[in-house]
């Protein structure tokens, strides 16, 4: 069910100081800084910074299984618990970064003393931003600190239940890469620093929170799981191939990573050890998310029900089989035992891996193209056994020896998790949630404050660049994927600003609604797009019955329910869940009143109406098609069926054009038609049709309220 404020919440949100609203966030940076008040007075025997993060990480897990709870069952306690969780989480994370901060600048101070160096450098050379350890706790703290902020409104609140397991995996990464101080170069010390990388530790975290936002809309807008699982489990199967340069699925094995101690830090070796069992339990994952993706596409295309079965027994086969591999993974780099021996017997086994380290070797060598092409492969396999003989016995296995790898794995973990998650009473979920309309408005705004960061972080790290390479721009990586991510954000703005764009751009068709409604009082929903009404408490009428607040809602489902052969009964109760969006509800009853009267048009377009309404664009295609064959001249119904082939999971834009043709050819002046004709057009990416579209409708209506939306989608003034 939605949230809903009362008359008293309305009145205490208004008159509760700011200090009041954001206390969970005050607190927690508040108490970060005494923590570091305390550091700096007790010393070097204070809690480290690498405990202060493992804190965070089960405070983060903790408040996330909270509001999770309090999402399927709700409880007030529940909810307490997540959000002083989080905000203890939040506490942690922060205490961990500041905590570190004063170690990095003792560790720098005790060198300096120990070399003769008697200076004291400025305080910012050493905040944490030197390597993805310091990152990953400050991006982790962006996600949280966002998430409590939004944690003053009670309907926000369960945001926690999916960023705060993003922000765990982050720190998880934090954990697997390793907390070693390593040297700044002289010339990255630079004031822009802190300034540039502390702006985009946060606008990262805002994005997460975006990213956050946009799944819970996309789930709250009826998109089903199993499209879902799809494209999780692309993901994860891009995970899986990409890991162990590509040895997964071409050889069933997975190798990890080895280092070679050094001071202060050990390095990577170029040779990989293979983990026993690992691959072949991520090959089966990958064949099991292969069967889950050729499931789902059967159910959303053929709308296999059996299908439908299968992928999602699937799907939780291969969450198993992916925990599996994680534990083997884990527990053979524990073991870490005969690392010298084995690997022996693997390259006795495959001597092209000792070419391999070999390449590695001369790729890191600074040699230019003609240079290392002229390389033989035995001189590549001299240089691996030279590298084999001079570093073998000394190699070992460590987690932080491939944490990409790993947090990759466990990432594709939790989103598995949370398709299941979205699949298990997803319609309950969905009525938790808050409208499409809040949700919007949130994506709305997190997503300008992200754009605005991502800017910010763009023109400081330029400045820092060529303040210290001498050039503001160089296309690295992190440099292109900023300005990736920053154009990704322009684009969602302008879309939004110039073309009014706001969830899904199609709409349907109200004079549809509205022909059945004037004839059984139900309400309706506008015609115009991106407008979708706030979901009300699904159990409203339930609760007024059994109340007697108002009676003429029991006498209705009471008739209904005792006169199953009532016809008008039916219908009644039927519009009475229709008028709270509990389309379940709705659907059952109007079903029973079609089992009365099989023949009656207007049932069976209200049956189709409600599956629309609801997000089965497959269901409601069929009940359509069932009215068109009593009554194929009615465009408002036909327009409808069109544009269920342009809103289900696989669009069907042809199909769309079909029916808006031929509902055209019953009435040509049929504005909602040619409306949705030009939006089709605009989306196949035919502009020329769309303008001609947009010139039929506003020759029918010059000042049609939909000619001017068509307009704007167009990007015409």
């Amino acid at each position: 069910m939605s949230q809903v404020l009362t008359a008293n919440d309305i009145r205490e949100t208004k008159i509760r100081p700011f200090g009041i609203q954001q206390l969970p966030a005050i607190l927690a940076i508040c108490g970060a800084i005494l923590m570091l008040f305390l550091r700096l007075e007790i010393g070097a025997k204070f809690i480290s910074d690498g405990a202060l993060m493992m804190l965070a990480l089960a405070c983060y897990i903790f408040a996330a299984l909270f509001q999770l709870t309090n999402l399927y069952a709700p409880s007030e306690m529940a909810r307490r618990i997540g959000l002083w969780s989080a905000t203890l989480g939040v506490f942690f994370n922060l205490s961990s970064w500041l905590v570190r901060w004063v170690a990095m600048y003792e560790h720098e101070i005790a060198l300096m003393r120990q070399s003769g160096n008697m200076e004291t450098p400025w305080m910012f050379r050493y905040i944490p931003f030197a390597n993805l350890y310091d990152l990953s706790l400050a991006f982790a703290f962006g996600a949280g600190i966002f998430t409590l902020l939004l944690a003053n409104r009670k309907n926000f609140q369960f945001l926690s239940a999916f960023t705060l397991p993003l922000a765990a995996l982050i720190l998880t990464l934090a954990r697997f890469i390793g907390g070693e101080f390593i040297e700044l170069p002289p010339v990255l010390d630079s004031y822009w620093r802190p300034i540039h990388v502390g702006v985009a530790s946060l606008s990262y975290g805002v994005a997460l929170v975006c990213f956050a936002v946009a799944v819970i809309y996309l789930l709250k807008d009826k998109v089903k799981p199993e499209a879902m699982a799809i494209w999780a489990g692309l993901f994860t199967l891009s995970v899986i191939a990409t890991i162990s340069n590509f040895s997964v699925f071409t050889g069933f094995v997975y190798r990890a990573g080895l280092f070679v101690p050094n001071s202060p830090k050990p390095f990577s070796a170029p040779f990989r050890l293979e983990i026993p069992f690992v691959g072949v339990t991520l090959g089966v994952a990958g064949i099991l998310l292969l069967g889950v993706i050729i499931s789902f596409l059967l159910y959303l295309y053929k709308n296999s029900e059996a299908a439908k079965r299968a992928g999602h027994i699937l799907l939780k086969l291969s969450l198993l089989a992916q925990i599996v591999a994680i534990a083997f993974l884990v527990s053979g780099i524990k073991s870490n035992t005969d690392v010298y021996q084995r690997l022996q017997k693997q390259l006795a086994e495959k001597p092209n891996l000792v070419v391999a380290a070999g390449r590695e070797i001369a790729s890191k060598q600074g040699l230019s193209a003609q240079e290392f092409a002229a390389i033989t492969p035995t001189q590549f396999e001299q240089a691996g056994r030279q590298f084999l003989q001079a570093n073998g016995e000394k190699m070992f296995l460590s987690l932080n020896a491939n944490p990409v790898e790993l947090a990759g794995l466990i990432t594709a973990l939790a989103g598995t998790f949370f398709v299941i998650l979205f699949a298990f009473r997803t319609e309950k979920l969905r009525e938790r949630l808050p409208s499409l309309e809040a949700l919007d408005g949130l994506m709305y705004k997190t997503a300008s404050l992200a754009f605005a960061g991502l800017a910010m972080l763009l023109i400081t790290g330029a400045i820092w660049a060529n303040e210290s390479w001498g050039r503001p721009w160089g296309f690295d990586s992190k440099e292109t994927g900023a300005l990736i991510a920053w154009l990704t954000y322009a684009g969602f703005l302008h879309t939004r600003i110039s073309r009014g764009w706001t969830g899904r751009s199609f709409t349907a068709n109200s004079i549809n609604r509205n022909t059945v409604s004037q004839q059984t009082g139900a309400q309706t929903q506008s015609n115009l797009p991106f407008l979708s009404q706030q979901s009300q408490n699904a159990s409203a009428i339930e609760h007024a019955a059994k109340s007697g607040m108002q009676p003429a809602v029991a006498e209705t489902l009471d008739k209904a329910k005792n006169e199953p052969n009532n016809f008008e009964a039916q219908i009644a109760a039927g519009d009475m869940y229709l008028r709270i969006q509990n389309f379940d509800k709705a659907i059952e009853f109007y079903q029973k009143a079609n089992q009365i009267k099989p023949d009656d048009y207007q049932t069976i377009v209200k049956i189709g109406n409600t599956y629309f309404d609801s997000g089965q664009f497959e269901q409601a295609e069929k009940w359509y098609l069932e009215a068109l064959e009593k009554k194929s001249a009615d465009v408002n119904v036909r327009t409808d069926l069109g544009i269920t082939f342009v809103e289900r999971e696989m669009p069907d834009l042809d199909r769309a054009i079909k029916e808006f043709q031929t509902s055209l050819q019953t009435n040509p002046k049929h504005e909602p038609t040619l409306y949705n004709l030009g939006v089709a057009y605009y989306k196949k990416g035919n502009i020329e049709k769309s303008k001609e579209t947009l010139n039929q409708l506003e020759i029918v209506n010059e000042q049609s309220e939909l000619g001017k939306r068509l307009r704007q989608i167009i990007g015409l003034k």
